[in-house]
């Protein structure tokens, strides 16, 4: 499964989420996270609708928001995975 990570290199809140998603890899090795530098793609990100980041997407359905927690992220990939 894709994930496509809306992320910044300079924002603190987006090195949380990355972290998370690192220990979600290990532990479902089927997940597959892009990366996407919001600063250098800014027109990808806009087309995509992000306008908040760090921001997770998955097919078409999105999680953002300024904090985004540890039980959001792992509920909102999980959801994805058992389907």
């Amino acid at each position: 499964m894709k994930v496509d990570f809306y992320t910044s290199a300079i924002c603190p809140r987006c090195m949380f989420v990355g972290h998370e998603l690192n220990k979600l890899k290990e532990e479902n090795p089927e997940l597959e996270v892009d990366a996407i530098e919001v600063t250098l793609n800014y027109r990808r990100a806009w087309k995509d609708g992000i306008r908040v980041f760090p921001a997770l997407r998955i097919d078409k359905e999105t999680l953002s928001g300024m904090i985004l927690s540890r039980n959001a992220i792992r509920s909102f990939i999980e959801k994805h995975l058992q389907t």
